[in-house]
């Protein structure tokens, strides 16, 4: 999961789990007058009436036809059967006792998640999860009944019938959040619910009297527990694993507890204080960020320094050369020619270069389409718009080379302004959902979004630009512009009378850095006393920060300005200060009109 994303998940489940503890309290309080199945619905009715004018601005409309059976039985299985079950099951059994097998939740979820989500189940959350639910059953044991349980063996069959239920709905839920908003499958939840318990206003006399507190309990449940706090959860599991996500539920009980202590005035004891330190504890380790999987790497923000070196396996080498050091290759490769060359360069790159992933894939499409009526379908995924006249444009006038080579063989599906969130996810599933076959992305990041939605479309192929994860179905693709970039170093290391030359990063990933080091060896080449200084943004396309690290490194004295980045700004910033630039992804001469831009190593995907 993204690094970024993963504190407020953690918010949001905890203040969930916060909720629904108070939902006991107010479940309670409420059925001191009314029935439970009224209760039940007057809260699903509640929800559903605060969710009715949201619906035009919630969207997640567009695969509700795709998806209908699964949404409808997530519903089903929670709040529908869920309530329906556990609302009987209090009738029979004691609450301690119904509090040891939800306590199994966590461990069902997990068992169900890596079995159908193919999710990794570690030692660690395993030992976690183990933990957590050994704190509920103290805590569950521990605990004293205010009235006695008819039929035990029943009501804990309907709970453990409930717990079935909740394990359907969450790991429904993972699969449904990347195509769907959390906001509008709680909606979905809440008006399914709404009709399913209508009819027991046809079975069960109204209530004559409308009590304040009970009345009150009523709304909290409709808007604090069914509203808010299965909203928040909904988020939670769609952006971290489904069986941490479930880890959660564990702190129901504690919250509880807590509760009853301040509202009714009950106590625990200090067997429950010591339970209720093991789940807690069970939560931490299951959540820990030292589980988390390996990250992609995280951006440097070094202003004004020099790249230092990395570990030999990690790609980020570029570093400060000796004066009077021999440069050599910038990675130890052959020397091959850049894509961006003629047409036979071009041809070498997609039969036996990096581009051999692009052709076969195509190749491959091309066989499966022609053994269906209509076109492949290949599906993109853009970062920024294709008209910046940058890194995407470049990028598009590759796509608009393949439809010209391929005609009516293929139709093309274009997303723009994609983020590197689990927003690209939900488009790249939208895109398996229109029938594409083929699906290409073009930024860094979206990697770990690409993968895991290649893993759960073994049919279709998936291309990504750069980056290093892949799968049987998911490859990587680039080319080999640091040669491009060694050439455009011995140009601006000749022009530079100062020998500063200035460069604007994206982010320390091994391409950008890759590209760096060879601008820098290009311009030892030439001028062994060169000096080359980088300023990192953080960011791909942001033209006011990019002008920034332009204008921090013209500040120090840099006389030549080279850019990994998507606009012209950098360029712009050199000469406003009448100095050199160096451009990137398009022709920057031919569009500012300016003989100070050196030169601009340029893809040409067609």
């Amino acid at each position: 999961m993204p690094k970024n994303a993963s504190l407020p998940a953690l918010a949001a489940l905890t203040l969930a789990t916060i909720l629904w503890a108070g939902s006991f309290i107010a479940m309670k309080l409420a059925m001191g007058a009314f029935a439970p199945l009224l209760v039940v619905f007057g809260r699903m009715a509640l929800a559903a009436a605060v969710f009715l004018p949201l619906l035009p601005r919630m969207g997640g409309f567009a695969h509700v036809r795709r998806d209908i059976r699964p949404i409808l039985f997530m519903a089903l299985c929670e709040p529908c059967l869920y309530f329906l079950f556990e609302a009987n099951a209090l009738r029979f059994t004691q609450v301690s006792q119904a509090g040891m097998v939800t306590s199994m939740l966590p461990l069902m979820v997990a068992a169900a998640a890596a079995l159908v989500l193919k999710e990794r189940l570690t030692r660690r959350t395993l030992f976690g999860l183990i933990l957590a639910v050994s704190g509920v059953l103290v805590l569950s044991a521990m605990g004293t009944a205010a009235e006695s349980a008819p039929a035990p063996a029943l009501g804990n069959f309907l709970e453990f019938l409930a717990m079935c239920c909740a394990v359907g709905y969450i790991i429904t839920l993972k699969k449904l959040s990347a195509r769907h908003k959390p906001l509008f499958l709680t909606a979905v939840q809440s008006f399914v619910g709404t009709i399913f318990f209508t009819p027991t206003l046809f079975f069960i006399p109204l209530p004559q009297h409308y009590p304040l507190i009970p009345t009150l309990a009523v709304i909290f449940l409709g808007l604090g527990v069914t509203f808010v706090a299965y909203g928040l959860y909904n988020y939670g599991v769609s952006q971290i694993p489904a069986a941490k996500a479930s880890v959660f539920i564990n702190l129901i009980p504690v919250f509880t507890l807590l509760f009853s202590w301040l509202v009714l005035g009950e106590r625990l004891t200090p067997v429950q204080y010591a339970a209720a330190g093991i789940v807690l504890a069970g939560v931490f380790l299951t959540t820990s960020v030292g589980e988390r999987p390996s990250p992609l790497p995280e951006p440097l923000p070094r202003p004004g320094g020099i790249i230092p070196p990395g570990p030999p396996d990690s790609g980020r080498f570029a570093r400060r050369l000796a004066p009077g050091k021999t440069p050599g290759k910038p990675d130890g490769s052959e020397n091959v020619m850049a894509p961006a060359c003629g047409r036979e360069a071009r041809k070498k790159f997609l039969e036996e270069g990096p581009g051999r992933n692009l052709f076969s894939a195509f190749a491959q499409g091309s066989k499966e389409a022609a053994s269906t009526s209509g076109p492949l379908k290949v599906g993109v995924v853009y970062l920024s718009p294709p008209g910046d006249m940058g890194y995407t444009y470049m990028h598009d006038q590759g796509t608009i080379a393949a439809e010209k080579h391929f005609g009516d063989k293929i139709q093309v599906i274009r997303m723009e302004s994609i983020p590197e969130n689990e927003d690209s996810e939900r488009a790249m599933e939208s895109l398996v959902d229109e029938g594409c076959k083929i699906i290409f992305a073009n930024s860094y990041n979206y990697q770990q979004y690409m993968l895991n939605v290649a893993k759960s479309h073994p049919d279709v192929y998936f291309e990504h630009c750069s980056g290093y994860l892949s799968n049987d179905n998911m490859s990587n693709y680039f080319g080999r512009m640091y040669q491009m970039r060694y050439l455009s170093g011995m140009i601006a290391g000749k022009m530079s009378t100062s020998g500063k030359l200035g460069f604007v990063g994206a982010y320390n990933t091994p391409e950008v850095v890759r590209g760096i080091n060879a601008f820098a060896l290009g311009a030892r080449a030439v001028n062994p006393k060169a000096t080359v200084t980088v300023v990192w943004t953080n960011t791909w396309y942001d033209p006011s920060l990019e002008r920034q690290g332009a204008v921090a490194l013209l500040d120090q004295g840099c006389d030549v300005i080279a850019q990994h980045q998507d606009t012209t700004e950098p360029a712009k910033a050199a000469l406003e200060r009448g100095k050199y630039a160096v451009g990137y992804n398009a022709d920057f001469r031919n569009m500012i009109g300016d003989d100070r831009i050196l030169v601009s190593p340029m893809w040409n995907w067609g």
